[in-house]
């Protein structure tokens, strides 16, 4: 089964639904939250996953060193690695 998921549809509600019916790949979606979205969609991934988390979301670093910004959606919200390692 193959679900298809606009982002601004993604809520924490929807992984968490996701979660418990779909085998599915998650897109990364993660900078189009807000931080306290992010928080908890991190949260809810991380008990799904149990014991290993590995999710992609470009950073302010990787945006000032290696992002091509006419190829990139840059109306994200810009963290730092950090702040994705503490969340």
């Amino acid at each position: 089964m193959t679900s298809t998921m606009s982002i601004n549809s993604i809520d924490n509600s929807t992984i968490d639904v996701a979660r418990r019916r779909l085998p599915m790949e998650m897109l990364s979606v993660l900078q189009y939250l807000d931080d306290t979205d992010a928080t908890k969609a991190i949260g809810t991934l991380a008990t799904a996953c149990r014991r290993l988390l590995l999710f992609d979301a470009p950073t302010i670093s990787d945006r000032d060193t290696v992002i091509d910004p006419s190829s990139t959606d840059l109306d994200v919200h810009w963290r730092t690695g950090d702040w994705y390692a503490d969340a």
